[in-house]
C-alpha cells in the first residue's frame, strides 16, 4: 500500500514538474521520503532524481550536485547504466552552473560513451549540447556553436523540440558572442 501511494504522489509531483511547478513538485517528492521507501530501491531513487531536477530548475545547484553525486554511486552499485549516465548530466549541469567546468566536463565524459553505447542518440545530443554550453562559459565560441549544431540536428531529426530550441537559441548565443 505505501508503494502504490508513493508512486501515485510521485506521478502528481511528475506532473507539477513538468507544468513548472518546481516548488510544489518538491514538497510532493519530500514528503513520499517521508513516507519511509527506502525499502523500495527503484521509487526511492525516482524520487532522489526529480528532486534533483528540481534542485536545477530552482537555481540550488549545490544541493543538485550533492544530491547527483549520491545518486551516480547508488545507480552505480545496482549496475543500472542509464540511470548513471543521466544523473551524471545532473551532475555535470549543476557542476557547470557552479563553474566548475574540469568536474562538468569529466561528468559528460563519462555519460556520453554510455549513452553511446545503450544507442540513446538524443542524450547524446543532450551531451553535447550541454558540452557546448560549458564551452560557450569557457570563451571557446567556435566549439559551442559545431556542439549545439551537431546537437540541434539531432534534435530536430528526433522531432524534440525543445531541445532543438535550446540547441538553436545556444548557436544563437555562439553567433553573438
Amino acid at each position: 500500500e505505501t508503494l502504490y501511494i508513493a508512486v501515485i504522489e510521485l506521478n502528481i509531483a511528475y506532473i507539477a514538474q513538468s507544468r513548472g511547478h518546481y516548488r510544489r513538485a518538491l514538497r510532493l517528492l519530500y514528503g513520499i521520503l517521508e513516507r519511509g521507501i527506502e525499502q523500495f530501491p527503484v521509487e526511492y531513487r525516482a524520487v532522489k532524481r526529480d528532486m534533483a531536477e528540481c534542485y536545477l530548475y530552482l537555481n540550488r545547484y549545490a544541493d543538485a550536485r550533492d544530491l547527483a553525486q549520491r545518486l551516480v554511486a547508488d545507480y552505480r552499485n545496482f549496475g543500472a547504466t542509464h540511470d548513471t549516465a543521466r544523473n551524471l548530466l545532473h551532475l555535470a549541469r549543476a557542476e557547470a552552473e557552479l563553474n566548475n567546468f574540469a568536474a562538468a566536463w569529466a561528468a559528460l565524459e563519462e555519460a556520453e560513451p554510455i549513452f553511446s553505447s545503450l544507442g540513446a542518440t538524443t542524450w547524446v545530443a543532450t551531451t553535447q549540447l550541454w558540452r557546448g554550453r560549458i564551452a560557450l562559459k569557457q570563451g571557446n565560441v567556435s566549439s559551442a556553436y559545431e556542439l549545439a549544431v551537431v546537437a540541434g540536428n539531432c534534435f530536430e531529426l528526433h522531432s524534440q523540440w525543445v531541445n532543438y530550441a535550446t540547441a538553436t537559441l545556444l548557436q544563437g548565443q555562439a553567433q553573438l558572442a
